[in-house]
């Protein structure tokens, strides 16, 4: 089953250049799927999003984009040497949408990510330079030079 549908894809192409018809090219749709997936499961569980009814719009957005500039490369190919502008736009997009998923500065509304990336993973807890130095643990006490001082 398709994580879009066919009006989300054709939203984003002009009816008169192309027409993506009444169905999906499943295996198109099925590689771009796997693609964005991929980048987002980096932060969210994405095992449960197989289909248009699990997938949330955040994310079937970027992958109607992808879809469709992928279907305008495939029908401007041969015309010129030079891939298609508007494309190519469509994939910049998509991208940056992507990237502020990634990065936290856009959160999918519902759905807390598995991972935090806007925190650090450990903060040092050693309280060894208020003990004092004994004979086993020299290191133990304060700061032997600091960063302003001079040798």
């Amino acid at each position: 089953m398709s994580n879009i549908v066919i009006s989300e894809a054709q939203a984003w192409c002009q009816v008169n250049k192309l027409d993506l018809g009444m169905s999906l090219d499943d295996d198109l749709e099925v590689q771009v799927t796997s693609q964005i997936l991929a980048r987002v499961a980096t932060l969210y569980d994405v095992s449960g999003w197989i289909s248009y009814n699990t997938t949330p719009q955040m994310i079937r957005t970027p992958i109607a984009m992808y879809y469709a500039a992928w279907m305008y490369m495939k029908l401007y190919s041969d015309d010129n040497d030079d891939a298609n502008a508007y494309a190519l736009k469509l994939m910049e997009m998509a991208d940056v949408m992507l990237q502020n998923i990634i990065d936290g500065i856009t959160v999918i509304p519902g759905i807390d990510p598995i991972f935090d990336n806007g925190s650090p993973a450990f903060y040092p807890t050693d309280a060894s330079s208020a003990q004092c130095a004994t004979y086993e643990d020299p290191s133990l006490g304060p700061a032997a030079f600091t960063m302003s001082e001079k040798f």
